[in-house]
């Protein structure tokens, strides 16, 4: 299994000259999950990760991207380096080997034949907000072409199946 670098206990970072420094020892574990659709806290899947041992809400965050409709649920594809940003949960996964292997299973996410999979997991980096610095989650990406979908420009699945009201 492929791991990122990780800091034990919350994994949050400080910044020192533009560079994020971690602020304790690194470890493989715990790992964290963003989630930026249907498993987010409300939501029909969420149950799943409210309903795990090992699995806590750490806060709210966001990642760079372009969030698309899928169908029936959401979809992101990275755009590093563009200013579009996908809004979402962070988890914090204690046991990751175990999670993570059901998880890809629910994502469609086959280690064996990546290019072949629904969603593709990767680590990416997620900004802090006031004292929490950054951090690196696990998200699932989607990785399949997203030319004739739906791009949700508000970054916020939430918003846009529930649009909140004025």
């Amino acid at each position: 299994m492929i791991r990122a670098p990780v800091k034990l206990k919350n994994i949050f970072t400080r910044r020192t000259q533009g560079k994020p420094e971690p602020s304790i020892e690194t470890f493989s574990e715990p790992s964290f999950l963003f989630v930026y659709g249907t498993l987010m806290r409300g939501l029909r899947n969420n149950p799943f990760l409210e309903s795990t041992a090992g699995v806590q809400f750490v806060r709210t965050g966001e990642i760079a991207g372009t969030l698309y409709n899928v169908s029936n649920f959401p979809g992101v594809k990275r755009n590093d380096g563009h200013a579009e940003k996908v809004q979402g949960e962070i988890y914090q996964i204690d046991m990751p080997d175990t999670i993570f292997e059901t998880l890809d299973i629910v994502e469609g996410y086959n280690k064996a034949v990546p290019e072949r999979s629904l969603f593709i997991r990767e680590c990416v980096s997620c900004p802090g907000h006031g004292t929490n610095g950054e951090v690196l989650v696990w998200v699932y990406l989607y990785n399949h072409p997203v030319d004739k979908l739906e791009k949700i420009t508000s970054g916020n699945y939430r918003h846009y199946i529930s649009p909140p009201s004025s």
